[in-house]
C-alpha cells in the first residue's frame, strides 16, 4: 500500500481500493462447519484472483473481508471490476454434506484521489461504503450517487 501511495504521489496515476465482505458468512461456519467455510474462502479467493489485472493485489483483511488494491484503476474501472467480482463470487458453488452451498458478497470502492492521498482515509471511506452496501440489502456493489449538474 505504501509503495502504491508513493507512486500515486509521484505520478498521480489512479489508485483504487475495493473491499468486499461475504454476506452472512458466520452462518456458513455455524451450519456447515469451519472446514466447509475454509473451502468456500479458498474458492472465492480463486474466483477473485482470476479477474485481477496484472498489478492488482488481492488480500484477506480478516475473517470474511477482503481487499483489492488496483493501481492505475480509476473509480469507474474499479466499480466495473467490483461488479464482475460480485458476479464471480455468486457463481461459486460448494458441495457440502448438507447440500449445495452458495455465497454472495457486498462490495464498495474508493479512490486515493477522494482522500487526498490518505491511505487511512482510503480504507475508512471504502469501509463506510461497504457498510452502506450491506445496509442497502447485501449482494451489491455500493454506488456513489453523483451530484446533479
Amino acid at each position: 500500500m505504501a509503495r502504491e501511495q508513493q507512486s500515486w504521489r509521484e505520478l498521480r496515476q489512479s489508485l483504487s481500493l475495493v473491499v468486499l465482505d461475504l454476506d452472512h458468512f458466520k452462518a456458513v461456519n455455524d451450519t456447515h462447519g469451519h472446514p466447509v467455510g475454509d473451502t468456500l474462502l479458498c474458492r472465492v479467493t480463486e474466483a477473485c484472483i482470476a479477474l485481477l489485472p496484472p498489478r492488482g493485489i488481492f488480500a484477506r483483511l480478516g475473517g470474511e473481508e477482503f481487499g483489492v488494491l488496483l493501481p492505475r484503476y480509476d473509480r469507474d474501472q474499479a466499480m466495473e471490476l467490483a461488479e464482475r467480482l460480485r458476479e464471480a463470487i455468486a457463481d461459486v458453488v460448494i458441495e457440502a454434506q448438507s447440500g449445495t452451498l452458495r455465497v454472495t458478497a457486498s462490495l464498495a470502492c474508493a479512490t486515493l484521489d477522494e482522500t487526498e492521498g490518505s491511505v487511512e482515509g482510503l480504507i475508512a471511506l471504502a469501509d463506510k461504503r461497504l457498510y452502506s452496501a450491506k445496509h442497502a440489502g447485501r449482494n451489491r456493489v455500493f454506488v456513489v450517487e453523483t451530484e446533479a449538474a
